[in-house]
């Protein structure tokens, strides 16, 4: 349901956070107080499912089997990516160089980020 062409889930549209939301309130007995843990639960989901369909697909890349290659990455396409053309282009960005490289940078400063905190401690609203 929710596009994976997307690079961020704060991209998602408004309109179809609200239909995932209905979704969710049908399906389950939630009330309003709940939705800001079950909206970060979905992004932590979905990115995870990138995730995992980006380790899937490059390591179908390393392969040497080209035939093998080509049918296992059309396996791999979900059914909310509609045209060929899209999947090709999520799988290029998935491969791409520059890709790893900024997957790479990114970790490497949240790791920092969590070693300034751990060593100078949570940042403390204060009163004026």
């Amino acid at each position: 349901m929710i596009p994976l062409t997307l690079d961020s889930w704060h991209r998602v549209e408004l309109d179809l956070r609200e239909r995932l939301w209905t979704c969710v309130k049908q399906q389950f007995n939630v009330d309003g107080s709940h939705r800001r843990y079950i909206m970060s639960a979905m992004g932590r989901s979905w990115r995870n499912y990138k995730s995992i369909l980006t380790r899937k697909i490059r390591a179908l890349v390393k392969s040497n089997d080209v035939t093998r290659k080509l049918e296992a990455l059309k396996g791999l396409k979900p059914r909310n990516i509609k045209s060929e053309r899209q999947w090709q282009r999520f799988i290029k960005e998935r491969i791409f160089v520059e890709f790893k490289r900024t997957q790479l940078s990114e970790d490497a400063s949240t790791i920092h980020d969590d070693a300034l905190t751990h060593v100078l401690g949570k940042e403390r609203n204060r009163r004026v």
